[in-house]
Order: C-alpha cells, then structure tokens, then sequence
C-alpha cells in the first residue's frame, strides 16, 4: 500500500465528513500506515488492536467494505479495504465520536456509502500500482535480457581466442542476471571458464564445481535440457544428493553434430530471486552463442588458450 496517495482520501474524507475529528490506514496486521493531521497522540508505526472491533451488525454495507466500531465508548470505526477476492489488506479507521456515527439512519447509510466508496477506491489505486509495478519490472527483466543477448558476441573472429568470447559471455550472465558466478564447463576436455561478481560473489567457485560438476553434468546428458533447481526442498537437488547452498541453473551446449560437450552453469545465493522458466530459456540462447563459438573455433583451427583446469588428481596440468 505504500503506493497509495493517502494525503487525497484524508483530504475528500474531512470534507465529506466533517464531524470526524480525523482519519488512518492500518495495514492487515493492524499497523498505522498512515495519519491524517488530526489524530491524536496516533502516529504511524503505532499498532491498532484489530480484535477489538466488531461487527455493527448492519447489512446495508455492499461489496469492498465492512463497517465495525471497536466498543460502544470507542471513537473509532474501522472499514476493511478489500481486495478483488474480498481479502482484508488495510483498514480505514475513522477517529469519531459516537454522536458523528449513531445518527439517524439517513445520516448513518450516508456516511457508509461514504466510507464504502473511498474504501473500494483505495483497494482499485492500490491493485493498479501494483499491477503498474510488476509492469516495470517485468520490462526491466525483458530490457536487461535484450541487453545480455545483444551484447553477447558470438563472433570468435571478433576476439583474439575463443576463451576471451567466453569470458564476455560469462561477464554478461553475471552482470544482467545479477548472478552469483557464471561457469562454463567442458567435462571431456576437463576445462572451464568461470566469472564471478563484483559484489556479492560466489565463493570458491573452484571448489564447488568439483562437488556437483559430474552429477549435474550426468543429469543434463540425460534429460537433454535445462534444469533449475532453487532451494533445499527442490526434488531434482535431492534427486543429485546436492547439499550446496546455492541456487543452481544450467543449459547444455551443444557442438556442431547437436552432441552434448558441455554446459554452462549459474549460480546465485539463496538470498536472492529465484530462477524462472524465463531465465531457463534465456539461457538457453546464452548456451547457443557458446555453441556457435565452439563451431567457429573448429572451423578457424584456433585452440583453446588459457583454460582453467578441475582440481583432479588424475588430470596432468
């Protein structure tokens, strides 16, 4: 609700309304939100206890809106601002004495319909700044995966090697999924490429990998796909007997002949956003650039240059 314009509702209510010594909102835990000028020792933060306000008893309230006082020596009145499926998630307290509530009824259906109408208006501005929000961070989302596509170069006869177009591939993944590290692992060949963030990295990437780089590897030669896998209870992660704390992505690459050679891996902490299919499918793209590098560098005989090898026993450096 913190979207919301509360300072034009207290303004309309005073004026419609003048008998009313002042006006707040309260979230659904009973949290003042926000206070009109005159409300008393009311501050926001302050909390409201909600048990105490019970049911006038009245009907002629329609949809968005239910009148209750707290007691019969209360001034205050509570109305509930709905949402679309009739949940409470704020309340209007009117901060009144009884002589500005128990008039006659003409007077009293007024002033619900009142209540009733800035109620519902409240509940439409805030489902729409939330719609308008989720807007704008899905077009932020889109914006930076355009950008981490068409930034991508795949050209390897842009770059001097193709572990330099690896490198800005990674740095790409990282910086526009907001990634932890970005891997790019060659099993067969018993390489890989790594980048890590600036702030907030992955650390020891290194070690990592040689814990789950032959599961998941296996996982992805058999499945033939994407997989996600972002917290503790997530089957696949069971499935692999993966216990590091990390929220993992990875896409296969493919070579020339559409075989498997390797796949590209993200990491991230739990901390923050979990993966989506959006991101399964984007990367998805990230692992054809690599695939179309992988072709170039076989078509331009250039070799592999300055690759970082697993920590095996068996694997001479």
């Amino acid at each position: 609700m913190c979207d919301v314009d509360f300072d034009k509702y207290f303004s309309l209510l005073h004026k419609l309304i003048p008998a009313s010594a002042g006006f707040a909102f309260c979230d659904s835990a009973g949290y003042l939100i926000a206070t009109s000028c005159n409300t008393g020792d009311l501050e926001t933060g302050d909390h409201i206890d909600l048990d105490a306000f019970k049911p006038t008893g009245n009907n002629s309230l329609a949809y968005n809106t239910r009148l209750s006082v707290a007691d019969a020596d209360s001034p205050f009145v509570k109305v509930d601002v709905c949402n679309r499926f009739d949940e409470a998630i704020a309340s209007l307290l009117v901060i009144t004495g009884n002589e500005a509530i128990n008039q006659d009824d003409n007077a009293h259906t007024d002033i619900e319909e009142i209540l009733k109408t800035v109620s519902s208006c409240v509940a439409q501005e805030n489902e729409l700044s939330v719609e308008l929000n989720a807007m704008a961070r899905e077009l932020t989302d889109r914006y930076e995966e355009l950008n981490l596509v068409y930034e991508t170069n795949d050209e390897i006869i842009e770059f001097e090697n193709e572990a330099d177009a690896y490198d800005q591939l990674l740095q790409n993944c990282v910086e526009h999924l907001d990634l932890g590290a970005a891997i790019l692992i060659f099993p067969e060949q018993e390489t890989i490429y790594y980048i890590t963030a600036k702030h907030d990295p992955i650390q020891s990437p290194l070690y990592l990998i040689q814990q789950f780089s032959i599961e998941l590897y296996l996982a992805i030669r058999k499945s033939r796909s994407s997989i996600i896998i972002n917290d503790f209870t997530n089957p696949v992660r069971a499935e692999l007997s993966m216990e590091i704390p990390y929220n993992i992505m990875a896409a296969p690459v493919m070579n020339g002949k559409g075989a498997i050679t390797g796949m590209i891996v993200c990491l991230n902490h739990m901390h923050k956003t979990d993966y989506f299919n959006s991101d399964k499918n984007l990367l998805h793209v990230m692992s054809r650039k690599v695939s179309k590098i992988i072709q170039a560098n076989y078509l331009w005989g250039i070799s592999f240059l300055r690759p970082f090898y697993l920590e095996r026993p068996d694997v001479k450096k």
